[in-house]
């Protein structure tokens, strides 16, 4: 699985544009297959429809580049904020798929958060802390330094680990960005009491439209002998901005011996989906007329993380799975009542239970009358690999 990082801001002060063309630059030296995700996106109508099987439309992006990976649009995004006030779960959901997508073509995937378009206050970016916990992603923050002191920035970056941390995600290092350049070596030494790789630039962000190819082209013009830390110089090329603020590859090496404490259900969902798609096993359901197990069954095949052989009447199945709108066509279906099967089945119990005193005609009766003995034998013969 590609590894990954999540780029959150504490406010729309912090610009984070500058943090991620810089990043993306250093991991190009490492990996030759950048992948670029928004999880949270603004409403925004494409050729789709706001909300279509292609996730919402992505308006032109800063960070888009042909060396970064492109998935039918500038940069795929996960959700809407609709998506989320409608219904967070499988919103959430749903970001996860889409980033899981993004991450089985990329060898490296940097997920750049929300922009503050939405709620004020503090409960957007714990949002953002959420999403990165679900996606098992580290956090590297970014706060502002526009109009605060030194201490003000430590202290607000020591405030958005917490709450990083209490939606049990892990900050992996703080950058500060913004404020006037000569205010950016004390923002530095401050944040440099944090026990995390830290940093502070002044450059402005990346012009909006501008790909990161754009922006190394712009820079190469800057005269020589110019100053490298010179505002009018990162403002040109934010990449330099990036390593005079502070060792990109610091930051790197911490996202790559990053190793989450804490796993969230979600997280450790995808993880089994992940493990089962690698060797899909074929498992028998025996409640056929229950519409909570046709659900599953429905979702494990959407999920590709199993096959699914379903005991019950094909014609009674098929037309309960329509009328609930489940796609069931990859699913087998059995009758448990098949007579054949019902004997062999029972031939099988009679002699495993013999010394029970378990008769033909007992076990005809008994594998007959319940899904669930005759489940149980499907997996005793090999015909499935386990049971629900």
């Amino acid at each position: 699985m590609a590894r990954s990082v999540f780029l959150a801001s504490t406010d729309r002060d912090a610009v984070k544009s500058i943090v991620a063309v810089g990043l993306i630059e250093e991991l190009k030296r490492s990996y030759d297959r950048v992948g670029v995700f928004h999880p949270l996106a603004r409403q925004a109508d494409g050729p789709d429809g706001p909300d279509g099987p292609d996730g919402p439309a992505a308006a032109p992006d800063p960070l888009a580049t042909g060396d970064t990976l492109e998935t039918g649009r500038a940069v795929r995004a996960g959700a809407t904020y609709r998506q989320f006030h409608q219904d967070p779960a499988a919103a959430m959901e749903q970001v996860a798929e889409r980033f899981e997508a993004v991450q089985a073509t990329s060898d490296f995937v940097v997920a750049v958060g929300s922009d503050h378009a939405d709620v004020p206050g503090g409960e957007e970016f714990a949002l953002n802390a959420r999403i990165a916990a679900n996606l098992g992603a580290p956090v590297l923050l970014v706060v502002p330094a526009e109009g605060w002191t030194p201490g003000q920035i430590t202290a607000s970056a020591k405030l958005a680990t917490a709450t990083v941390q209490a939606q049990h995600a892990q900050v992996v290092g703080v950058v500060a960005t913004g404020g006037p350049p000569g205010q950016v070596a004390a923002a530095r030494a401050a944040l440099a009491e944090l026990d995390l790789p830290t940093g502070a630039v002044s450059a402005t962000p990346v012009a909006p439209g501008r790909t990161i190819g754009e922006t190394s082209d712009a820079a190469g013009d800057a005269p020589a002998g110019a100053d490298p830390s010179a505002p009018a110089r990162a403002a040109a090329d934010p990449a330099t901005a990036f390593e005079n603020g502070f060792r990109a590859r610091e930051f790197v090496d911490a996202i790559e011996a990053f190793a989450p404490t804490a796993i969230t259900p979600l997280a450790f969902q995808r993880s089994l989906v992940a493990r089962a798609r690698l060797d899909p096993k074929n498992i028998v359901l025996p409640e056929g007329d229950d519409d909570r197990v046709l659900r599953a069954a429905a979702r494990v095949l959407e999920l590709g993380a199993a096959q699914v052989t379903i005991l019950g009447d094909r014609d009674a199945v098929a037309e309960r799975a329509e009328a609930l709108g489940l796609d069931l066509k990859e699913a087998e279906i059995v009758d448990p009542t098949r007579a054949d099967l019902v004997e062999r089945f029972a031939d099988v119990y009679a002699e495993l239970r013999a010394h029970k005193g378990m008769t033909k005609e007992r076990a005809l009766a008994t594998i007959g009358q319940s899904g669930t003995y005759f489940a149980t034998m499907m997996v005793h013969t090999g015909m499935a690999d386990g049971m629900v």
